[in-house]
């Protein structure tokens, strides 16, 4: 019997040796691919970082006018004439007397800021490379690299035919440096018209991505290494790259599109059997096909089998142990305890067998002295009360059958009585749906709904109107509708937001013409339905706002047409001037060259009035995105420190640290706060002071910027944003800045508003609103 016992148990113990082998292999698999994708997140981290600050890098305003300066010294040349330009300032930078320094013909400004933002990031770059359009060398944070990049891979590939895209590397061998690198290229772009002027070059480090990678442990053999897709080694912590060999089928295992695990008969160290995880680089950027030699990178993370197994081997033998133990403590039990309970079982037996067959008079009769004649007991106790139990449970079946017969009855009732609710609440629901469908399909404006994929699932009759039976449009998507300008990501943006809302769209009716309408959408909170939307046809509104604009229009034309006049005849009026008196031939040589810098300034006038009201005229769309706005503010004033400092004022900085991140263009954020604040400079006498405050008020982000300087007088102040309107001097502005400041700030939602005092000073409140804030987080998280 202890034989039987065992041979169950061996099998179980067989049993639980495999489960508990696969239960590792999976934990230890699991481990392994957390592990890979933890390493390919820091990779990732790196690159981005690399890719967004070489991003940043491009659009500091005076990186990019060095590089338009650049690029400025090519117009009207041939390419012939080009190359020999190129290979001319080649020369004069390879015949520097120190290679150690900058000659001189490079922007010292420029570069000493290169050559700050290169210190700080000096453990993770080699070096940063700022080119123009022809691959020339315009900044560098490092004198010791080449001049010319024209003929260099990255370059051609990160320009892209003008076109521009982001370029990543190989990790390949830098002799000039001595050590491998990964070099991150990033085009700058001119938006209007869109152009590549230049690219900015960020070198990183090999030994940056080999700390991520060698920080990673998995016990005492367990180690991460990078390789790509085609199954090169590229960094490994534990052997030389030469040392590795990677077998065609452990490529193909880890070459996934999701992060995973598998078991390869040999892995890159000639391990049999092991467990390797794995995980993609998945770089959130849209990067050239050259990219990474046109692989894709991953992480692989092993483990010397032994290693892994041990713990199970280990287990496997104390089991085995302790099981020759139990084997012989039971056989001897077994011996004593069989003779013992083996006759008073048998008696047991028989009795239990005759209670069965309905025998209730039959006693059992065992003496023993133990637990067994306690259990002999035990049923003749049960044999009793069971003869007693029989009786009542008779007594109690025949009252229990009475009372389901009466139950049956009042439940047959309530059934009719139910069905004749049913049918009452049928009749009135039906009633209500009928009801429903009559206002809806009698509506004014067109009514629709939804799914979560924005194709209709209801509408009414009205889009008839439009020369569409609705039961075309059941199924169809809602932007099939809408006219092609605006099937852009920005509406489809809109459509997703969890968030009641209002916009204006063109309509594309059935004879193809174009209708405006003003849609209502509110979400619907079902798994079918997604939004329901109220569609109104506002196209004979639109006639009529668009006469009245244009009368507006003419108005404006007119008063700018004034304005430009007024100011651009001043400076030519000089320049005539100067020209009729040196046409003379009577003037020095000392009035000559003065009359040469009146007439220049004259022209730059000209040239930043005519800029301004370009500006002012320009309606590009902006590019929203979050942002933080503490940090516009410290780039802005990064820019124009030294315009503040110069005239000795003091500045005061008041940031709310708990600002939300805004949903704005940074650029044109900037452009607003820059000229703000070079007004409040101009307006303020050395010795006063300049204050930014940054804010949350009723569901708005505020920023003030107030001066202490003389105040706008009363009856200045409504005119204060018209075109052309200025109160400063000749020569110190075109009165474009604040109309053009205004603009931005009407189109992103918001307010300008000014309060002033005269002799106390004045501060200008720039109010954007939370709301589209709101909706890009939700449509983010969710």
């Amino acid at each position: 019997m202890v034989l039987v016992g065992l041979l169950p148990l061996t099998l179980s113990l067989g049993l639980a040796y495999r489960e508990e082998r696969q239960a590792l292999r999976e934990t230890t698999g699991s481990n392994f691919k957390g592990i890979a994708v933890e390493v390919a997140r820091k990779i990732e981290t790196q690159i981005l970082r690399g890719i967004n600050e070489a991003q940043q890098l491009a659009t500091i305003p005076f990186i990019r006018t060095a590089v338009k300066n650049a690029n400025r010294s090519y117009e009207g040349r041939e390419p012939d004439s080009i190359r020999a330009f190129i290979e001319e300032w080649e020369a004069r930078w390879r015949s520097r007397t120190n290679p150690r320094e900058f000659p001189a013909f490079v922007n010292r400004i420029a570069t000493k800021y290169l050559v700050d933002w290169h210190a700080v990031r000096k453990s993770d770059y080699l070096g940063i490379v700022v080119t123009d359009s022809q691959g020339a060398l315009v900044l560098s944070s490092l004198p010791q690299v080449k001049f010319y990049y024209g003929d260099s891979e990255w370059w051609a590939s990160a320009l892209h035919q003008g076109r521009g895209q982001i370029y990543v590397s190989d990790l390949t061998f830098e002799p000039s440096f001595g050590t491998h690198v990964l070099n991150v290229v990033v085009p700058i772009v001119d938006h209007n018209p869109r152009r590549t002027l230049g690219t900015v070059s960020i070198m990183l480090r090999r030994d940056s991505l080999f700390r991520s990678i060698s920080e990673v442990t998995a016990g005492v053999t367990g180690h991460a290494m990078l390789m790509d897709t085609a199954g090169v080694p590229l960094i490994c912590p534990v052997l030389s790259l030469e040392q590795h060999t990677v077998p065609p089928a452990m490529v193909a295992a880890v070459n996934g599109d999701q992060a995973g695990w598998v078991q390869v008969n040999r892995d890159t160290h000639g391990a049999r059997d092991s467990l390797v995880g794995y995980a993609h680089l998945r770089i959130q950027e849209t990067l050239a096909p050259e990219s990474f030699r046109g692989r894709q990178w991953l992480t692989i993370v092993r483990q010397n089998p032994e290693e892994t197994y041990a713990p199970l081997r280990h287990l496997l033998v104390k089991i085995a142990m302790y099981g020759v133990v139990v084997f012989g403590i039971l056989w001897l039990a077994g011996l004593v305890v069989a003779r013992k309970i083996m006759s008073p079982i048998q008696t047991l037996h028989e009795g239990v067998k005759r209670i069965g067959s309905g025998n209730l008079e039959y006693p059992l009769v065992v003496k023993t002295g133990d637990e067994i004649e306690t259990l002999a007991e035990a049923f003749n106790t049960m044999q009793r009360q069971i003869d007693r139990h029989t009786v009542q449970l008779k007594q109690e079946v025949a009252a229990q059958t009475k009372q389901l017969s009466e139950s049956e009855k009042r439940l047959q009732r309530h059934s009719e009585e139910l069905e004749a609710k049913v049918r009452d609440r049928t009749r009135e629901i039906r009633e209500t749906q009928t009801y429903l469908e009559s206002l809806l399909e009698n509506a004014n404006d067109v009514i629709y709904t939804l799914d979560h994929d924005q194709c209709f699932t209801y509408v009414n009759g009205k889009v008839e109107n439009w020369g569409y039976r609705k039961e075309d449009l059941l199924g169809r998507p809602f932007l099939s509708l809408v006219a092609k300008r605006q099937r852009g990501r920005r509406l489809k943006d809109i459509l997703e937001m969890k968030v009641k809302q209002e916009y204006e769209v063109e309509v594309i009716s059935r004879t193809g013409g174009l209708r405006s309408v003003l849609v209502s959408v509110s979400p619907l909170d079902n798994e079918r339905h997604g939004v329901l939307g109220i569609a109104r046809d506002i196209t004979d509104r639109k006639l009529m706002e668009q006469q009245f604009r244009n009368t507006e229009r003419l108005v404006s034309v007119g008063k700018l047409a004034a304005g430009v006049a007024h100011e651009i005849n001043n400076p030519l009026g000089g320049i005539l001037n100067c020209l009729h008196n040196m046409r003379k031939g009577m003037l020095s040589a000392e009035r000559q060259e003065k009359y040469f810098m009146d007439m220049e300034d004259g022209l730059r006038r000209a040239q930043k009035i005519i800029r301004q009201l370009l500006d002012f005229s320009q309606q590009r769309d902006p590019e929203f995105s979050m942002n933080d706005l503490n940090g516009l503010v410290g780039r802005v004033l990064a820019l124009t420190n030294h315009v503040i400092d110069r005239k000795g004022l003091r500045l005061r900085e008041i940031a709310e640290n708990s600002l939300p991140p805004l949903f704005v263009d940074p650029q044109m954020i900037e452009q607003v706060l820059t000229n703000l604040i070079l007004n409040a400079v101009q307006a303020t006498e050395a010795g006063g002071s300049i204050t930014l405050r940054t804010r949350t008020v009723n569901g708005h982000c505020e920023i003030d910027v107030a001066d202490t300087g003389a105040g706008i007088p009363p009856e200045a102040r409504p005119h204060i944003f018209d075109p052309f309107f200025t109160t400063k001097g000749t020569g110190e502005g075109t009165g474009l800045g604040l109309s053009v400041s205004l603009g931005i700030v009407e189109r992103h939602g918001g307010k300008l508003t000014v309060e002033s005092e005269v002799g106390k000073g004045t501060v200008f409140t720039v109010s954007l609103p939370l709301s589209a804030n709101r909706a890009a987080m939700e449509k983010v998280s969710g």
